[in-house]
């Protein structure tokens, strides 16, 4: 378990923490996740575009800072809802949204994503 009180030190790299040969020590880093209406356009292949664009960017970011040791390259797109402020989920928007992360990862990666996320 992380402690946020105790000093953060680097050893030259940028992701290098104190913490980073802990082996208690488990940290998941996952990209962004566009929100279509959001953060994104509301046009579909726009938003599929920056959701590649964004999910790529920083998979490089995280491959070349920590010199190859870690990847971070996720596909995950959801659908907006202004209204209630929250993601929405079930909704005919979202099935299609995740109909098409799915194929698009499908494209790239030449198999399909195992599991319900597309990660």
């Amino acid at each position: 378990m992380l402690n946020p009180r105790r000093s953060i030190s680097y050893d030259g790299n940028p992701l290098r923490f104190e913490w980073w040969d802990d082996p208690d020590v488990d940290i998941d880093i996952y990209p962004t996740i566009p929100m279509t209406g959001a953060t994104v356009p509301l046009i579909f292949p726009a938003s599929l575009v920056q959701l590649l664009a964004e999910a790529l960017a920083l998979d490089y970011v995280f491959y070349t800072l920590s010199e190859g040791e870690l990847k971070s390259f996720c596909l995950r797109l959801e659908p907006f809802d202004m209204k209630d402020s929250n993601i929405v989920y079930g909704s005919p928007e979202w099935c299609l949204f995740k109909q098409a992360v799915m194929e698009l990862w499908e494209g790239l990666i030449g198999s399909r994503p195992q599991g319900s996320a597309v990660t």
